[in-house]
């Protein structure tokens, strides 16, 4: 199969998307796929990081149609985009060209529905996703994409004099790296300082410091850090992902969440916004995090002693992998179990007005309330939460739970789009399929509901006596 990259690199918006791209392309060779590119890759290090010779090279599109028109001319299966600015109207004409789209965002940076959406990070799905008709969200810290190169660990010797690295995405897009070497210079003047950068500010008095260019080989380098000042990106994931120390800077909005996850995870100290690195605050909290860098460096703690790993390893791989199972996916009605990224449509379908008028409790549901519910449910072993699917739609979930060794109480809920289409029938009985043989199966309906109460009789449920809620009915049937 064929994907089509479309990603920039550039002096002004830094290399990360192209670094997560990057990454994947690795994965996507080594899983057989033919890679194409298309994009700006206007630094050195863009340049580098997309330079292996199974990649081909394409005109960069810049719209929607030139998208479209590229990934035909290329022939792919899958275009997967990581950018922000070409606008939420791609898959549409994708689809007519029987192309999957797989999209990257981060939080509402990059939003868009396609067939694949990708949040590549420890806190995504921390705000309400609303449904937009995508097919299949994943994210977490196991969708991170990573490159093999980056995946050092850490080697600091006890006793070593290790420098602090300072590394701002690559192209240091925000001019922030003279502000880091001047609090660095008030915090702790002694220690040696390596700076990433192709174009370096101007150095404090007093501060050892060397320069180093921008280059995919950095991996090695903060390999060895004592600590490294960084931004809330990539390579804050990369860094925690080999248990390097690092003091993290907000350098814009769309990092947000990464920032206030990282350091209240214990994977980050928090330096604050950009302007708030001249203050004693700052100047605290690095000299916080570099005692603590300190006290593990001589300790001999490394990445291959530490449990849990916070960022996944093979993320790159997930999501080719993913790629593959929407392109096989049965034009039938199938189901799968419910993920994370489900949470938000579940939401709406959950709030909707009908959903709620035959619900035990009718009320509307709060966000964080609902996301805290879908998390337990994932990790209930009595508790079987599912997604029905039809073609590349989600359809409805249905819900399992387990009353008893043989028994299970069955609910279930169209997506408004689906319903009236007669795919309730199919969604349960592949639902029931999924239950060991041999179990009894419960429901309690909604007197007025008639449609359920349609459905469960063709299903074969018969009545097993009073409900335990109030103008419900009861009935079972056995797989």
């Amino acid at each position: 199969m064929r994907v089509l990259l479309r990603a920039d690199g550039t002096a002004r918006g830094g290399v990360g998307h192209i670094s997560r791209v990057a990454a994947v392309a690795e994965a996507a060779i080594e899983l057989g796929w033919t890679v194409g590119f298309s994009g700006r890759l206007d630094t050195p290090l863009a340049r580098e990081l997309l330079s292996a010779p199974e990649i081909e090279r394409m005109e960069s599109a810049d719209s929607g149609a030139a998208l479209a028109a590229a990934a035909t001319e290329f022939g792919a299966t899958v275009v997967h985009v990581d950018d922000y600015v070409l606008g939420r109207d791609l898959r549409g004409e994708l689809t007519r060209r029987g192309v999957l789209l797989s999209s990257i965002e981060d939080g509402p940076f990059g939003r868009r529905p396609a067939d694949l959406v990708v949040e590549p990070s420890p806190p995504a799905f921390a705000d309400h996703r609303p449904d937009d008709g995508s097919f299949r969200i994943v994210g977490g810290a196991e969708f991170v994409p990573l490159r093999r190169e980056v995946l050092t660990g850490r080697v600091v010797e006890p006793g070593e004099e290790a420098p602090i690295v300072v590394s701002m995405g690559g192209t240091d897009a925000f001019g922030v790296s003279g502000a880091c070497l001047e609090l660095i210079a008030r915090v702790d003047v002694r220690r040696p300082v390596l700076m990433v950068a192709s174009d370096p500010p101007s150095l404090p008095r007093g501060l050892e410091v060397r320069v180093v260019a921008p280059s995919p080989a950095l991996a090695r380098i903060f390999s060895g850090a004592a600590l490294v000042v960084t931004g809330s990106g990539t390579t804050m994931w990369e860094l925690a992902a080999n248990r390097i120390p690092a003091a993290a800077v907000l350098l814009t909005e769309n990092q947000r969440l990464n920032y206030e996850w990282a350091t209240t995870h214990g994977v980050a100290a928090g330096l604050g916004a950009i302007p708030d690195l001249g203050t004693p605050a700052a100047e605290r909290r690095l000299a916080e995090a570099l005692a603590a860098a300190d006290r593990q460096a001589v300790s001999g703690i490394s990445a291959g002693h530490l449990p849990d790993p916070i960022v996944g390893l093979d993320g790159a791989r997930h999501i080719v992998e993913t790629w593959s199972e929407i392109a096989d996916a049965p034009d039938r009605i199938s189901v799968r179990p419910a993920v994370a990224g489900d949470a938000g449509r579940l939401l709406d379908w959950r709030n909707d007005p009908v959903s709620r008028a035959m619900s035990r409790t009718a009320g509307e549901l709060a966000w964080n309330d609902h996301r805290a519910w879908v998390h337990r449910a994932l990790r209930d072993p009595d508790r079987s939460l599912l997604i029905a699917e039809l073609g590349r739609q989600a359809i409805g979930t249905l819900r399992f739970d387990r009353l008893d060794d043989i028994r299970y109480e069955v609910s279930i809920a169209l997506a408004p789009s689906a319903r009236g289409r007669g795919f309730a029938s199919a969604a349960l009985e592949a639902a029931i399929a999924t239950l060991p043989s041999g179990s009894e199966i419960i429901a309690e309906v909604d007197q007025r509901n008639a449609a359920s109460r349609a459905l469960f009789a063709k299903a074969r449920f018969v009545d097993a006596g009073e409900a335990s809620t109030p103008g419900f009915i009861r009935l079972r049937r056995s797989r």
